[in-house]
């Protein structure tokens, strides 16, 4: 049997809570291969609910007063520029928030304080955002996929993680469907958290 090498894994991800699901995937196969080469064994214990270990600093995404339009004028690629101004504008629409950035990338709306059952950590956070990244455009769908499988599969293409959906530009997908699922998300992050 030829056996691959193991490749080093990256700790972080674009998507906040990815990095605990990214984590429970390595700690799965580690029982079957070991760890991977570039991560130190870590036990579920230790993780809070961003995948982050316990007892590290605060998140270091959090809301400040960047412009969000000055922000969106310098994303260099024209498209996901094009594209960031219609999503302000949908978000804008459908939330009825004002939009701030979080960190130095994300654009979000509205806001929570969430309180982790297993550690101390606590902060705020958005209730749904986006971010023109490099590879594409981050939407953060907070309550995840689970119940609006129904709406992806019209969505047009994109793909998905915990919490995220990645678009590579707003013309793969319909607007349409793009602005239930944000409804729809918003909505529910807002019942559950406010």
């Amino acid at each position: 049997m030829k056996v691959k090498p193991r490749r080093a894994v990256s700790a972080e991800a674009n998507c906040p809570r990815s990095g605990l699901l990214q984590r429970l995937m390595i700690l799965v196969a580690w029982t079957s291969v070991g760890p991977p080469l570039s991560v130190a064994p870590v036990a579920l214990s230790q993780l809070s609910p961003f995948g982050k270990l316990r007892g590290m600093a605060a998140p270091k995404t959090t809301v400040n007063d960047a412009s969000v339009k000055d922000f969106i004028n310098n994303v260099d690629d024209e498209v996901k520029r094009k594209d960031s101004l219609a999503l302000l504008k949908l978000f804008s629409k459908v939330t009825g928030e004002k939009p701030k950035m979080w960190g130095a990338s994300i654009v979000g709306f509205g806001q929570y304080h969430y309180k982790s059952e297993r550690s101390k950590q606590e902060g705020d956070w958005m209730l749904t955002g986006f971010s023109p990244r490099k590879q594409n455009l981050t939407l953060y769908v907070m309550p995840g996929f689970g119940d609006y499988q129904d709406l992806l599969k019209d969505l047009g293409k994109h793909k998905t993680s915990v919490g995220c959906l990645y678009i590579n530009k707003l013309a793969d997908v319909d607007m349409k469907v793009l602005e239930r699922l944000i409804t729809k998300t918003f909505k529910a992050m807002k019942a559950e958290h406010t």
